[in-house]
């Protein structure tokens, strides 16, 4: 009986030192490639003109390469889900900016930006223009946000990001606003999905352009269905303002798929849209001059009422029993087979948990690419904050059905030393009545 239990004990030390060993090649991984590629690529875009896409072509393709070549010493990455979402997502971004074959110097890994002359701006008298030289952000905001603009995206069961960078998972069914301030204003109308669920997603989108922003534009309406994305406004008509910054819509084909891009110029606005399945995903980037000067509302600014908010990560959480006992009957899936089907687009972090969330509480399989297409748009919308998200996010780790050896409860010093007191008492008094 002894000997089992040493060999039991021995067998949980050895598993655990390999996971720690696994833990720590997998930091490893991560910490390199931040370090060495990801944030000299941050530091480059960031000193390029953001018009300028032979520079950031070129950024890319250094990044990529960077990325292949700690690949081929660290050995950890080859199964490290961070490093796969990354490797994919570079040749994408590089595909939608048409970046061709780039022609780099062999040992050029290193990113070295330098910052392009500006383009002079022409500001149309009476129209607003966030393009221009005494609209742009003070030096202050710019230390606060280099980026300058701030992202919202809403997708899945949904699962909601806001401009504060807060991640929601949410019932919200019925119609409501995303965001509404004096140029533009979004809702959205979720369904139900399963019976006897709170889940549910995106059928409805509504953009309202006002003509009352002083951006020289007509009040235009878009309308977007699940099964109907036009690709113009109710009016039959595709733009609205002045023809060298307007409001103006356009389909964009990716691969099989098409969406549907807004695109506001006068403040420096674009909004996503596009379906996936049976249901629409949406994604809006705007600047963070205009959300911190002019007054705005709605889910994207607030979040999601404490009462419409669902612990995704209390769910995702549960034991493989727990979760037998709370899952609709519709939704047969299990954990494996939900991972199984969300690890193979290579997504990670708070997308990979929404859509593990979403297959577990409703077996449908089109919410893989829901979270898929979120994380390309959110890369192509932000693609230096989105590294960062990725980077930054702790996966929600589900509990064991049965208690994990050894258990580590946490007490204060002093019941330590009181513990460890009464330990030495029990093993000296112990060897005494050996020794007799």
């Amino acid at each position: 009986m002894a000997l089992n239990v040493n060999i039991l004990t021995l067998l949980v030390l050895s598993f655990v030192l390999v996971v720690l060993v696994v833990t720590a090649e997998t930091q490893k991984c991560t910490q390199i490639i931040n370090d060495r590629c990801t944030m000299p690529y941050i530091r480059t875009i960031d000193a390029v003109d953001p018009e300028n896409n032979q520079e950031i072509c070129t950024a890319l393709a250094v990044y990529l390469r960077c990325v292949e070549d700690v690949k081929k010493t660290v050995k950890s990455c080859r199964s490290d889900l961070q490093f796969l979402t990354i490797s994919t997502l570079i040749p994408m971004k590089m595909k939608a900016r048409n970046c061709g074959n780039i022609s780099l110097p062999t040992n050029e890994t290193a990113l070295i930006g330098t910052k392009s002359p500006t383009k002079p701006t022409t500001k149309r008298p009476g129209c607003l223009n966030f393009t221009s030289e005494d609209l742009k952000p003070s030096k202050e905001q710019i230390r606060l946000n280099p980026h300058h603009f701030r992202l919202c995206a809403l997708f899945g069961d949904p699962h909601l990001k806001t401009f504060t960078e807060e991640r929601q998972t949410c019932v919200v069914q019925g119609a409501w606003p995303l965001i509404d301030n004096n140029y533009f204003s979004v809702q959205v109308t979720n369904v139900p999905l399963v019976a006897g669920s709170s889940a549910t997603a995106t059928n409805t989108i509504t953009v309202l352009i006002k003509a009352n922003g002083n951006g020289c534009v007509d009040q235009k309406i878009y309308r977007a269905e699940a099964g109907s994305l036009p690709a113009e406004f109710h009016d039959g008509t595709q733009r609205t303002g002045p023809a060298d910054c307007s409001a103006e819509i356009f389909q964009r084909k990716k691969g099989r798929r098409f969406h549907i891009e807004i695109k506001i110029c006068y403040i420096s606005t674009t909004i996503i849209i596009r379906q996936v399945g049976d249901f629409l995903t949406f994604h809006v980037k705007i600047p963070e001059q205009l959300l911190s000067s002019v007054p705005s509302t709605g889910l994207c600014v607030t979040g999601c009422p404490s009462r419409q908010r669902i612990d995704y990560r209390e769910l995702l959480s549960f034991t493989d029993n727990q979760l037998a006992k709370m899952r609709p009957r519709r939704s047969k899936m299990s954990r494996a087979e939900a991972y199984a089907n969300c690890t193979e687009t290579k997504i990670t972090g708070f997308y990979l948990d929404s859509c593990l969330f979403d297959l577990l509480t409703t077996g449908n399989v089109n919410f893989t690419a829901a979270a898929w297409h979120a994380l390309d748009d959110s890369f192509l919308l932000d693609e230096i904050g989105t590294l960062r998200d990725l980077q930054s996010y702790n996966m929600t780790e589900p509990r064991t059905d049965k208690p994990t050896w050894p258990v580590k409860i946490p007490v204060s010093s002093s019941q330590t030393l009181s513990h460890s007191f009464a330990i030495l008492t029990v093993l000296l008094f112990s060897l005494f009545i050996l020794a007799r």
